[in-house]
């Protein structure tokens, strides 16, 4: 089963967060698609609400820097198209997607391989030519995204690299709580928090503690599912 993923939150005191440049990922691909002249890109994710969007959600970050991106060259963005995690539903808002011309996008932007697969299937199967008639683009960089045909393009992420630095911190807040230094190219903060705890806007208790948040960055992967219009 799928679920939306939370970063960190006011209630957490100390945590080691090993994540992504989700945002600059973002941006970086929705960039790439409109550098291949596309104009009309549409949003989706695994996310239930738009409204998470004040939120500290991976997809959150991942639709900031979509949204930048196209309003950087003039555009407006598309609204969040939210994905069920069921897939019996999923497969009845593809139909309804597919009714709809898909929006009239040129390009879909999927926050995650599987589902973007899915779809992708989805249309082969209806007889939609990817990517000459429609381009998608992923998120992740599973295997699959480079078995099936054509490739996914996508934002590929070192998930091997994620699971070390995550060990690291593991045994280096076991061996006393050690800092640790950033290796290079990844973006990381730590933060002496004093954070004050916020209930219907009052102020309720205080929050102490470290907040160490560590975002590597992800790496666009060229594939076959993009097409240059």
């Amino acid at each position: 089963m799928f679920r939306s993923i939370r970063l960190f939150s006011a209630e957490d005191k100390d945590y080691v967060n090993v994540g992504l440049k989700d945002y600059e990922a973002a941006k970086e691909m929705t960039k790439y698609l409109l550098s291949m002249g596309h104009r009309k890109i549409a949003f989706f994710s695994l996310t239930e609400g738009g409204e998470l969007l004040e939120k500290h959600y991976i997809d959150s970050e991942r639709y900031r820097g979509y949204k930048d991106a196209m309003e950087e060259e003039g555009l407006s963005a598309g609204v969040w198209h939210n994905l069920s995690f069921t897939e019996e539903w999923r497969k009845k808002q593809y139909l309804s997607f597919y009714e709809e011309k898909f929006f009239h996008a040129t390009a879909l932007f999927v926050t995650a391989d599987i589902i973007a697969l899915e779809m992708m299937r989805f249309c082969m199967d209806r007889g939609i030519s990817i990517p000459e008639q429609l381009s998608i683009a992923g998120f992740d960089g599973i295997k699959a995204g480079r078995c099936m045909h054509p490739m996914l393009t996508t934002m590929e992420q070192d998930s091997a690299e994620k699971g070390r630095r995550a060990v690291k911190e593991l045994l280096s807040l076991l061996s006393a709580g050690a800092c640790l230094f950033a290796d290079a190219g990844e973006k990381q903060t730590v933060v002496s928090c004093k954070q004050e705890k916020e209930n219907s806007g009052n102020k309720v208790s205080e929050v102490e503690g470290k907040c160490k948040n560590i975002l590597l960055p992800a790496k666009l992967f060229f594939g076959e599912t993009v097409a240059r219009i």
